[in-house]
């Protein structure tokens, strides 16, 4: 009996292993997609996510809102649109966010003006600079926003509990 064969059942139990770790894997939330979905308030998508184009509608078939979100290969976002047209629940009034990643930061603008996000090393929003002032943002062990900070007092601003 060859010594080889003993080493291509080790191989073969090991692979389905892998493969069905992988599939776990695509079965994830990307916590830097999830994060800014919580944020900007569109659906997130399971697995690896390269750019997501949202368009929801009012039930009058008016477009309540339209949202781009773009990864880029280091799984940091790239670029995130955000236009807001009519809301028939909220408000009328027109709202909208775009930013583009440079460097270390996305850099654009709001409604009510520039808004600037820091990102760390993990892609994470560190904080985020508008109008209304500075946020820092809180991160459970899984990556997750768990709430925000005012910058100038260190006032707890939101909390976020998510249940399994």
């Amino acid at each position: 009996m060859s010594k080889k064969y003993p080493l291509g059942i080790v191989f073969l139990s090991l692979f389905p292993i892998s493969f069905v770790s992988l599939a776990f894997q695509e079965q994830q939330y990307n916590p830097v997609v999830f994060n800014l979905a919580q944020l900007y308030d569109f659906n997130p998508v399971r697995g690896a996510v390269k750019q997501i184009k949202s368009v929801v509608y009012n039930e009058d078939k008016s477009i309540n809102y339209e949202s781009m979100l773009k990864i880029g290969h280091d799984g940091c976002v790239e670029s995130f649109t955000f236009d807001q047209k009519k809301d028939e629940y909220l408000n009328g009034a027109h709202n909208y966010l775009f930013v583009k990643r440079v460097k270390n930061k996305l850099i654009g603008r709001d409604v009510s003006g520039p808004v600037e996000m820091v990102i760390g090393d993990n892609c994470q929003i560190i904080s985020k600079k508008d109008s209304n002032g500075e946020l820092i943002y809180q991160y459970n062990k899984d990556g997750i926003i768990a709430g925000s900070l005012l910058a100038d007092t260190k006032k707890q601003y939101s909390k976020n509990d998510y249940q399994q």
